[in-house]
């Protein structure tokens, strides 16, 4: 009975348990379902919040890093700039980071792995970029795009992390409901139902009570966690961004100071070649307060001491090279004119194109000065200024050279005062460094700027004479003597110092300076034993001919008056057909002691001593006038040809001078053309271009003498408004045996008919030279072949028998 009445308790039990869990489940739903209402909103709010978040993170990045684009801005900083700019973009949240500074550009940074996508409610965050000194100074701009794609993908992670929780949360709960209904209800129930299987009812044995279970704190403890780590993180990040601000402000700290305290000027332009900023230093150097150049063009500085060409340099080499170092001399603001040492930088945007240029310079006007001291102390005598031993090594190395090279002459004198010893030893020291320095001056007045002069201490001095003669050496030490043996007025003394000047020349007296000044030394005593107050050469022979120069020099000062000076005329033949188409003009002197004089001995003397210009204007006007008289007496129409020497070319007033002429003789110009050596006309070519130029608007033709023999360059000689080319009689004369000279004339002939000029040979005296002339297309010859030069009656007669035509009939044909 007791079996049935368990038995029926039992399944009465079990009834109840499946309606308990049949309420429970249905509690189970309806709390699922509100947990899932309760979850969606909660995510909704979740994504909110999250991306909120995201973009305060970003305003807090932004804000502690605009401290360092601000500095790259103000810098220029293109390098700090990027890395700024990285810096960003190393945040997930930033997709892309512009810098910009003056509207242009400075650095730019994209991410690689990610694309914006629209955010709701956001736009990309740009700030204002202010200068590190003024709060107020707007230099720049930073643009932030943030990671939209990021930003979505963190919120929608934030979401499922907690609808995960959330889900996790309603679990557990339904979980402990059920556990609470398992260990509570079902395992109790499980345990009295078998422990009704087992119970000895017969032995007073009770059913034991489930113990009770706490409830599960799984998800709090994660929710600490993940807020712990978050506040961890948090705190993490604000540390970075303290640190890097902390470096950012030293940095900018340590520039401003630098710039600032920079010993060396400072100056910044920009593109435009605008002053933007300059340092402390800048102000001491110059002399210019900031306020007054900022804005301007470095050229306000200018001291005109540079060319165009100087500064196209600089611009090149900054342009390739990107710097330029060199020296320039500016004007400060007081008008001094200073060297600068100068380094330029250019500084360049990502697309290389130069936005500013960086100038550090320094004055070195203390250093040029102690430059220019050591080369004074050196080089030179301390007490003339006068070159010393050293630099006159190095003059007459370079000296020696050019007359070796050239197969010149180089005259070496030794210069010493006569009797100097006794004003020292009267009026003592000062006054005689006084009359020292006195005819230094003297000397430097009578040399030529190639010429050398040295103290070599004492009274002593020596000079060398490049590209200079026997004869030229003997003018120059008369000019010598004459100007040192002057009075000096040294403070109440009036001294008189005559000097003995010894002459020795290169190659014959010796072949380096010091057999050379030995021996001028050697000659110069001798000038002392004859008599001081004079110049003996090293040779006897050359002082022979010193002595002959010097009496033929103050000879031919007299020359024109006594009439002893005549004009001989040489034929001109044209090779077409015979003619005689003009007359040379060759000066001839015969006096009555030495006789007759070469022109070749006494036109040098001419020249040296400036006579040549005299001389010149008489030959000119002679030939002009018997040219004149010539056509009025019926003679055939020819051209007159006048030698100009290289003096008469340079002289300011020879194109008044050869237009005054003709005016005079009445003479067209077309019957005068004069001829210039080769030397003369290449010795300063430009000037030579414009003299050509005027007298051939004139109409007066231009022919180059001795061509060949010189150093003409082509470049000029097809600007030389020139008519013919004169070949050198020392080609002709061995033309029929020496196949150099035949080479010579030949490329002669065919480079002036290529130019549209005539040719004309001199010195032509047998008939195979004149037939080499004819067969080679030579124009014009002269020569003892048709008549030495003649007296003018002489030669009116030999143009009179060729006939009315002036033709000679001794042309051969070709």
């Amino acid at each position: 009975m007791m079996d049935l009445e368990l038995k029926k308790t039992s399944r009465q039990s079990l009834f109840e348990k499946s309606l308990l869990a049949k309420t429970l489940v249905l509690i189970g739903i309806a709390s699922g379902v509100v947990a899932v209402i309760f979850i969606l909103v909660t995510l909704e709010i979740t994504q909110d919040r999250a991306e909120k978040h995201a973009m305060e993170r970003l305003n807090e990045l932004i804000e502690s890093t605009r401290s360092m684009a601000s500095a790259a801005c103000f810098a220029h900083d293109i390098a700090l700039a990027r890395e700024t700019a990285k810096a960003f973009v190393k945040n997930g949240d930033v997709y892309s980071v512009v810098i910009r500074s003056d509207g242009k550009e400075l650095a730019r940074a994209v991410r690689a792995d990610g694309k914006p996508a629209a955010l709701r409610g956001f736009t990309p965050l740009k700030r204002t970029l202010y200068s590190p000194f003024d709060q107020y100074d707007k230099i720049g701009e930073i643009e932030v795009e943030p990671n939209w794609g990021a930003i979505h993908r963190k919120a929608s992670e934030e979401m499922l992390y907690t609808a995960l929780m959330m889900t996790l949360i309603a679990i557990g709960i339904v979980g402990a409901i059920a556990i609470v209904i398992i260990d509570l209800v079902i395992q109790p129930v499980n345990a009295i139902s078998e422990k009704l299987h087992s119970i000895n009812a017969s032995k007073g044995e009770i059913l034991p009570i489930p113990p009770n279970h706490a409830s599960n704190e799984l998800g709090q403890l994660v929710g600490d966690v993940n807020d712990l780590v978050g506040r961890l993180k948090a705190s993490l990040q604000i540390e970075h961004e303290s640190n890097l601000q902390r470096v950012v402000n030293e940095r900018l700290r340590l520039a401003a100071e630098v710039f600032e305290n920079s010993q060396e000027g400072i100056m910044i332009t920009d593109s435009e070649n605008r002053i933007v900023s300059v340092n402390k230093a800048f102000s001491e150097v110059t002399g210019y307060p900031q306020e007054e150049v900022l804005g301007k063009p470095p050229e306000i500085f200018s001291s005109e001491k540079h060319d165009h060409a100087f500064y196209e340099d600089m611009r090149d080499t900054l342009t390739k090279a990107g710097h330029w170092r060199g020296e320039l001399w500016n004007r400060r603001k007081d008008g001094k004119i200073v060297p600068h040492s100068y380094s330029i930088s250019s500084v360049k945007d990502k697309d290389g194109k130069a936005i500013n240029y960086v100038a550090i310079f320094s004055d070195i006007s203390e250093r040029k000065a102690a430059e220019e001291k050591i080369e004074q102390l050196a080089h030179f005598d301390q007490l003339t200024g006068l070159p010393n031993r050293v630099m006159l090594q190095d003059h007459f190395r370079n000296a020696l050279s050019m007359a070796h090279r050239n197969g010149e002459q180089l005259a070496v004198m030794f210069f010493d005062l006569d009797h100097f010893k006794n004003i020292n030893d009267t009026l003592g020291h000062s006054i005689g460094d006084r009359l020292l320095k006195g005819v230094s001056g003297r000397i430097k007045t009578v040399i030529r700027e190639e010429d050398t002069v040295s103290r070599l201490g004492g009274d002593e001095f020596i000079m060398i004479l490049p590209r200079t003669d026997a004869d030229g050496a003997a003018i120059v030490a008369e000019k010598l003597i004459k100007t040192v043996s002057s009075p000096y007025q040294i403070e109440s003394h009036e001294l008189l110092t005559t000097p003995s000047i010894g002459i020795a020349m290169y190659p014959d007296d010796g072949s380096d300076m010091e057999t050379l000044s030995k021996n001028a030394d050697a000659a110069m005593y001798q000038a002392k034993q004859t008599g001081r107050n004079r110049a003996c050469f090293f040779t006897q022979e050359m002082q022979d001919r010193s002595v002959r120069n010097m009496k033929l020099g103050n000879a031919l000062m007299r020359a024109i008056g006594n009439n002893q000076l005549t004009l001989c005329y040489q034929p001109q033949i044209s090779m077409q057909d015979g003619r005689i188409t003009g007359a040379e003009a060759l000066l001839r002197w015969h006096h009555p002691e030495f006789g007759s004089v070469s022109p070749a001995e006494f036109i040098p003397i001419a020249e040296s001593s400036g006579q040549i210009v005299q001389i010149g204007e008489w030959v000119l006007r002679t030939a002009a006038m018997q040219m004149k008289e010539w056509l009025n007496r019926g003679l055939p129409p020819m051209v007159m040809s006048v030698n100009l020497s290289a003096v008469q070319f340079r002289h300011v007033s020879l194109l008044n001078i050869v237009s005054g002429i003709l005016d005079e003789a009445q003479l067209s110009p077309r019957y005068l053309e004069l001829e210039l050596t080769e030397a003369a006309a290449m010795d300063n070519p430009l000037a030579a271009i414009d003299v050509m130029k005027n007298l051939h608007q004139r109409g007066i033709r231009i022919s180059i003498d001795d061509f060949g023999t010189g150093y003409s360059s082509l470049s000029y000689l097809k600007r030389f408004k020139v008519s013919k080319l004169k070949i050198d009689q020392s080609f002709v004369r061995d033309i029929s045996e020496d196949p150099d000279d035949k080479a010579i004339v030949i490329a002669i002939i065919n480079m002036a008919s290529s130019l549209g000029l005539h040719t004309i040979a001199e010195g032509v005296e047998t008939p195979s030279q004149l037939e080499f002339m004819k067969m080679n297309g030579c124009d014009v010859v002269q020569g003892y072949y048709f008549s030495k030069p003649l007296p003018a009656e002489e030669f009116e007669a030999f143009v009179r028998r060729m006939g009315p035509s002036a033709r000679i009939l001794s042309i051969p044909s070709r």
